[in-house]
């Protein structure tokens, strides 16, 4: 019987699901693809940053009317947008870790100002929300390639 066992498919697919262990981190990895770090990126551009928010949800700051005077586009109590000349933007990275990751980019234009602080590079909960069901969606495809599941 237990011969016959060995032959199903659906043993071929435990033995298959048995070995997932060793792949943990490599499936976490394989999940941060160039266009899922670019749109993880993107999130925090359009989901916070144009709205001023940290990854508490608190605004960053506000414009002072000095700044609106240099540039009419940054209106006088408006929160930041960390939005210059997208330098900054366009610096904005994901570094991918066998169990985390960092969100980066280059702040030393900012680090100075007394509103900046390390909670300006992350995601808020609601930005953490899309990554997670992303997430989830690309280990879900994943393991099924591994299991080779249709």
């Amino acid at each position: 019987m237990k011969d016959l066992f060995a032959k199903t498919d659906i043993n071929k697919v435990l033995n298959k699901a048995k070995s997932l262990r060793g792949y943990n981190q490599s499936l976490w990895v394989k999940c941060f693809d160039v266009e899922f770090r670019n749109k993880i990126v993107k999130w925090i551009q359009e989901y916070q940053f144009e709205k001023g928010l940290d990854i508490d949800g608190n605004i960053i700051g506000r414009y002072s009317k000095r700044t609106e005077q240099i540039n009419p586009d940054k209106v006088k109590g408006t929160p930041f947008t960390l939005y210059d000349s997208g330098e900054f933007y366009r610096s904005m990275f994901v570094s991918v870790f066998l169990d985390s990751i960092e969100i980066e980019g280059d702040v030393s234009k900012f680090e100075k100002s007394k509103w900046y602080d390390d909670r300006i590079l992350g995601m808020t909960e609601d930005t953490l929300a899309l990554f997670k069901e992303e997430m989830k969606e690309k280990y879900i495809k994943n393991v099924r390639e591994i299991l080779s599941i249709d």
